[in-house]
């Protein structure tokens, strides 16, 4: 526990030095893993990863920080359950889309098994909420557990969408963007709603801005990392393992929905019916589709930006870090590109 000085916040949060944020929690999920078999806790897949949905616990809950002083501890069983309701989806999501890396490392039912996968996703989901509840304090609202259990319902609702075959989900971009927002977008936001909601204050202003930047960065890191198949070929084949561009998998993709909304009806029946890598990959750069998503990217930022003030309220040392950490992940995410 230490002042709110400059940049401290953020140094606290993003740097693995000694007492920081991430490394408390490293130190945490080591712990948390030790409940599981150890043969599935030392897999690659539960120790990858860049921590994203924890790290946005914390700085959810560092907005109610305004005395000068600042303790995660009673955030990190918070930022443990959605990492544990997180990796549960990964394994699934591999699964089903075959994958056979992620990281560049072996994907779980690939190093193990199918029904492995799906027995210690299940178990995932469990401890997940069972650290949450045994961690409420006394009279605590128990509408984190509700918020926690709308976000898994949602992330699987959304998958039950994607692999309806009989629908016409993946070519229509509101119908992508409804998927996304059950899926992608909700953890990312909740896991920022949930680190807000542990503070000692509750505003429902602030909780309405709060939620409005988790959906604008769950709407990016989806858009950013759907461009990537299509803008850096050789670097997704060495991270999934294989060519892996979604729609070939008739799992939703954000790059192919606006490709689809430039295109030609006749480039459009050409997509729908071939899903051709090569073929999209040609009209993908005709249409400039990596240069409208990142202006699309750009604007959004500008959003956020909005909202950060919005939340400011006079705690000028919170927004101006976290401004900071805006910029660290959007960069990030487009360097992968």
């Amino acid at each position: 526990m230490e002042s709110l000085t400059e940049n401290f916040l953020f140094n606290t949060i993003m740097n693995h030095s000694k007492d920081s944020f991430l490394t408390t929690f490293d130190e945490n999920w080591k712990r948390t893993l030790s409940q599981f078999d150890q043969k599935f806790a030392s897999s690659h897949q539960m120790r990858a990863g860049h921590r994203l949905r924890p790290i946005l616990v914390a700085w959810g809950h560092s907005i109610n920080f305004k005395s000068g002083q600042l303790d995660f501890s009673k955030v990190l069983p918070v930022a443990i359950s959605v990492e544990l309701l997180h990796k549960a989806s990964i394994l699934i999501d591999d699964l089903i889309d075959g994958d056979i890396a992620r990281h560049s490392l072996p994907t779980f039912h690939i190093e193990h098994t199918d029904n492995e996968a799906i027995l210690l996703a299940l178990q995932m989901i469990s401890a997940s909420f069972k650290n949450l509840g045994n961690n409420l304090e006394q009279n605590e609202n128990v509408n984190l557990i509700k918020c926690l259990s709308d976000t898994l319902f949602n992330m699987a609702e959304g998958v039950l969408k994607e692999l309806d075959s009989s629908s016409k989900n993946l070519f229509n971009l509101g119908d992508v963007n409804e998927i996304i927002n059950l899926q992608t977008v909700g953890l990312i936001r909740n896991s920022f709603f949930l680190g807000y909601s542990k503070g000692d204050v509750f505003d429902i202003k602030t909780s309405e801005n709060v939620e409005s930047i988790g959906n604008y960065l769950g709407y990016v890191f989806q858009l950013l990392n759907d461009l990537e198949p299509f803008s850096h070929t050789s670097k997704s084949l060495e991270y999934k393992g294989n060519l892996n561009f979604d729609f070939n998998k008739s799992r939703k993709n954000l790059a192919i929905s606006y490709l689809l909304s430039l295109s030609s009806g006749r480039e459009q029946k050409k997509i729908i019916n071939e899903r051709n890598y090569q073929f999209i990959l040609e009209l993908y750069q005709k249409y400039q589709v990596q240069e409208i998503c990142l202006q699309e990217v750009s604007r959004i930022k500008k959003e956020i930006c909005i909202k950060i003030e919005n939340i400011n309220a006079g705690n000028t040392k919170w927004s101006s870090q976290f401004h900071k950490f805006i910029d660290y992940i959007f960069d990030f995410c487009i360097q992968r590109l």
